[in-house]
């Protein structure tokens, strides 16, 4: 309780700064990742154990955050997602392994009930797949967008419905699965049976369904990669995300660099 007074019900995105200035002052000595951990569980309403413990070698307290008796997400498989999920990793995996090695562990089961109660419904069975395989990464991942964990996803969805944008712009059915850290998203439309991701911007009215489903937009990734519309970017040796090739004006020279 202690925790959550530090950071406000009212709290939203674009206070994460002031929530972590909070939390550090208050527990200098907690990590940074579990900070930020922490950060975005408490603002979004998740649940949350810190617990002191002492270091042998050197005797200072340090803080590091525990999840309790909570257990990782059980989902029933969806056939559809994890043939295009696994056929993803097999052409990637091999060329790019620090793509999945930097995917989070699965969601909690807490999580995704306190998530499902806050949509007031059940999440689609292919997400409820990759929650039970990911929740969030920690750098460039395998996928053209990045996976944003439950917490972040929760506070965004709860702040775009708080933003009182027309329904044109931003509909509550929709939910933000993937980020590009500008402030567009991949949302999955709730209000359909089998629902459609769409290309939300903040920036344009222009709202793109870009695939039917989750399963059939990581498949097309895979089919982009096997023709050359994808390819894996690297710089410094290391692995930086999926980059589209754009096609280009006739006569127009297209100059590319060698960062290896």
């Amino acid at each position: 309780e202690m925790l959550r007074s530090l950071v406000g019900s009212e709290m939203c995105i674009r206070d994460r700064n002031r929530t972590l200035a909070a939390l550090k002052q208050t527990f200098p000595r907690m990590r940074l990742g579990d900070l930020v951990h922490t950060a975005g569980r408490l603002r979004a309403g998740l649940p949350v154990v810190v617990k002191q413990r002492e270091v042998q070698d050197t005797g200072a307290l340090t803080l590091t955050l525990e999840d309790g008796p909570m257990l990782p997400l059980q989902a029933e498989p969806h056939p559809a997602f994890e043939h295009a999920w696994f056929g993803l990793k097999a052409l990637l995996y091999p060329i790019v392994p620090f793509a999945y090695d930097c995917l989070e562990g699965p969601a909690l089961e807490e999580d995704v009930a306190l998530l499902e109660a806050d949509l007031g419904r059940a999440l689609p069975a292919e997400l409820k797949s990759l929650l039970s395989l990911h929740d969030g990464q920690r750098a460039a991942g395998p996928l053209l967008w990045e996976l944003a964990p439950i917490c972040e996803r929760l506070m965004t969805w709860q702040w775009l419905n708080r933003s009182g944008h027309p329904l044109e712009w931003w509909n509550p059915d929709w939910f933000p699965v993937f980020s590009n850290g500008s402030g567009d998203y991949l949302v999955l439309d709730l209000s359909q049976p089998e629902p459609p991701l769409i290309e939300y911007r903040h920036d344009e009215e222009e709202r793109i369904v870009v695939a039917p489903s989750l399963s059939s937009w990581i498949a097309q990734l895979h089919e982009e990669l096997c023709t050359g519309q994808l390819f894996a970017s690297t710089v410094d040796g290391r692995f930086s995300g999926l980059t589209r090739v754009v096609p280009t004006e006739p006569r127009m020279q297209v100059i590319r660099f060698d960062y290896s």
